[in-house]
């Protein structure tokens, strides 16, 4: 008992994907195209190719939120999350603020504060930026977001992340590849046998 006291209070708390089980395929994926970019930047001081924004396929919000958390922590961003609730406007006007935060992290002159990425989780952007024919279809919130995805990364050190159930919701102009980068096809739960801790 005395023991299992000790080790309890040394054992470290999981972080970044160790607190998520299962999904090895899209963890090596990322670790591959953004995890392991953004480190290299960092200790290299090289410059890298970040993708402008990550699509999950097959996840709900609460699981993409946890996802994103991890994927932030994995790589040492800044994270945050922005909800669209209806309003393209308001929604764009939080996006271009993150994006400016974004740009003042990872253009600091500070020395004592190291340049920082960020990711942006975008919740509900099938929604935001839905095809032609939908109900929350906006042609200028369209234009918006596919001016903001052109060059966010390489220029802001800014990445966004969302999922849908269904990429044809979106507006295909929006995510095509020099915009965003699939994780994966079919971003299903792992089955029990594959739920080992990457």
């Amino acid at each position: 008992a005395e023991l299992k006291a000790q080790l309890e209070k040394t054992a470290k708390p999981l972080t970044g994907f160790d607190k998520i089980p299962g999904f090895k395929a899209q963890k090596n994926f990322l670790k591959l195209n953004f995890v392991l970019p953004i480190r290299l930047e960092k200790t290299k001081g090289v410059s890298v190719n970040m993708p402008n924004s990550l699509m999950l396929t097959g996840v709900n919000k609460d699981e993409t939120q946890k996802f994103a958390e991890a994927l932030s922590q994995e790589a040492g961003c800044r994270f945050t999350s922005i909800d669209f609730n209806g309003n393209h406007e308001k929604t764009i006007d939080k996006i271009c603020e993150e994006i400016e935060k974004s740009e003042e992290n990872f253009t600091s002159k500070d020395k004592t504060k190291p340049k920082t990425r960020t990711l942006v989780l975008v919740n509900n952007f099938d929604q935001l930026v839905a095809r032609e024919g939908s109900s929350t279809h906006n042609d200028t919130t369209i234009a918006e977001m596919k001016s903001l995805l052109n060059d966010c990364s390489k220029e802001l050190g800014c990445t966004f992340i969302f999922s849908t159930d269904d990429p044809s919701k979106i507006d295909s102009t929006v995510i095509r590849p020099e915009r965003v980068l699939r994780v994966s096809n079919n971003f299903k739960k792992p089955e029990p046998h594959e739920m080992n801790i990457f």
